[in-house]
């Protein structure tokens, strides 16, 4: 089962450089450990949610706020995809990153299929040397918090939509099907243009589980980081040339109409990339062939 990790901060808190770096450290080690063993599909640090844009639609009026959907003491400072036979082992692979500054919202996706690329993706240029020395048998060395892993910059920017409904929404069968068909339009349009990389529906908060660090041990709850209006209920990854264009974007997301969408770049550009060869979804194909897409 695929599983999408909130990594979430706790914005009182004033984190130390050297603080920072020691999470820096953590995060490394964690990725040294998953990225060999498959677990680590992608993930991705965003820019601070000072910096977010937060889209609503209302009778056709377009409505655009600073700051992110919510304003709650942790908010989402980065993700990561993780694959696993089952919630266990999920949280058994969360209890060893760095917790310490906030906590981690485990949810798992709707279907098999969700999260994987919508179009071609090359592995992340250090994900790929992390997988090259476990292979050769070299000694795990994460490299040093001050000398940051090498970057492939491109021309064009990502950013996080993060998908959010009210709290009470619920469909039946026929409204489920009513917005996929809604989404397939908005889908088409970003898959054959280039701008969607990846994406996935997320199942209800209902199956959330919240993973914080007490005093020597994990503290582990059912339910969201966060009691608010509207929940996370799926998230998209685009890349486009600025804030400006990915606003328009998400503004034409159906989900907008009668949610929102927090629009977040990342903190680089290799943020959000596969850390292990990722086949692109059946039915994206389908899709940039002209063909009848159909989410599974």
């Amino acid at each position: 089962m695929k599983y999408m990790l909130l990594h979430c901060i706790n914005s009182d808190v004033d984190i130390s450089p050297e603080a920072a770096a020691e999470m820096h450290r953590s995060m490394m080690a964690w990725l040294e450990d998953a990225i060999p063993r498959g677990v680590s599909l992608h993930g991705g640090k965003l820019q601070p949610p000072t910096t977010a844009a937060t889209v609503r639609v209302r009778d056709g009026a377009l409505l655009v706020t600073d700051g992110p959907f919510a304003e709650t003491k942790e908010q989402v400072a980065g993700y990561d995809v993780i694959e696993c036979a089952d919630l266990d082992e999920a949280l058994e692979v969360v209890s060893r990153l760095p917790l310490g500054y906030g906590c981690i919202e485990v949810r798992p996706f709707r279907t098999a299929g969700e999260a994987m690329p919508r179009r071609e993706l090359g592995v992340v240029a250090w994900a790929e040397e992390i997988g090259r020395r476990h292979q050769a048998g070299e000694p795990d060395q994460a490299p040093p918090a001050t000398t940051p892993p090498k970057r492939q910059e491109t021309a064009a920017n990502k950013f996080m939509m993060l998908v959010c409904v009210p709290e009470d929404w619920e469909q039946s069968s026929e409204e489920a099907a009513e917005a996929e068909r809604q989404m397939l339009p908005w889908l088409d349009d970003t898959i054959n243009s280039g701008v969607s990389l990846h994406g996935g529906r997320l199942l209800p908060v209902s199956t959330a589980t919240t993973v914080r660090a007490g005093k020597g041990e994990l503290l582990v709850t059912d339910g969201p980081f966060a009691e608010t209006k509207e929940q996370i209920a799926g998230y998209d990854v685009i890349e486009c040339a600025d804030r400006d264009q990915a606003i328009e974007i998400a503004s034409r997301h159906p989900v907008a109409g009668f949610g929102c969408i927090e629009v977040r770049q990342f903190e680089d550009s290799e943020q959000g990339m596969p850390r292990r060869r990722l086949e692109v979804a059946e039915w994206a194909q389908a899709m940039t062939r002209g063909g009848v897409a159909q989410r599974s």
